[in-house]
């Protein structure tokens, strides 16, 4: 799987926060682990083992679920949102 930002209109950032104003006009105010999502990928193309051992390293192991699992799930939300594009090539 791998990973890629989408464009956005906006984005403001302060304190490991980020709002973001979307291409099509929604305004979206995203967790510390979302913005560090975002902030990762820069404008890069990251696969999901790459991107789980940035988020570990920053927030560390998340409880009770595969450290994959998770970042798969977050990714999937961020999808969702218009925030990042999964390539699922490879699953």
């Amino acid at each position: 799987m791998w990973i890629e930002r989408q464009s956005v209109t906006d984005e403001y950032v302060e304190d490991g926060e980020c709002v973001v104003l979307m291409n099509d006009g929604r305004v979206l105010a995203l967790s510390p682990l979302a913005s560090a999502v975002l902030a990762e990928l820069g404008g890069e193309r990251i696969s999901l083992t790459d991107m789980t051992q940035r988020i570990v390293r920053r927030f560390g192991a998340p409880p009770g679920t595969g450290q994959e699992s998770a970042t798969k799930s977050l990714l999937v939300e961020l999808s969702e949102l218009g925030l990042v594009v999964l390539d699922l090539v490879g699953e």
